[in-house]
């Protein structure tokens, strides 16, 4: 579900998709942050609906990997 979500560390309002909602504490939920890629644990209470216009946008961040790197120390997990 798309939302408007207030980031913890600016307290700005961004475009956000709720990814996950705990079945024990249903006042938290995760979300992805979807025009920046970054994750987060909110209280419902940061989260507003998101208008349709806004819904309809495509997503700006776009999720990848690397495949085949090594990190520096040549141990790869």
């Amino acid at each position: 579900m798309f939302c408007c979500a207030q980031f913890s560390e600016d307290n700005s309002w961004y475009r956000a998709r709720i990814t996950e909602s705990s079945t024990k504490d249903t006042s938290q939920v995760q979300v992805i942050y979807v025009d920046f890629g970054n994750y987060e644990s909110l209280p419902m209470s940061r989260l507003r609906i998101l208008r349709k216009e806004h819904a309809e946008l495509p997503m700006m961040a776009v999720l990848c990997a690397l495949d085949g790197a090594v990190p520096s120390g040549g141990v790869r997990l």
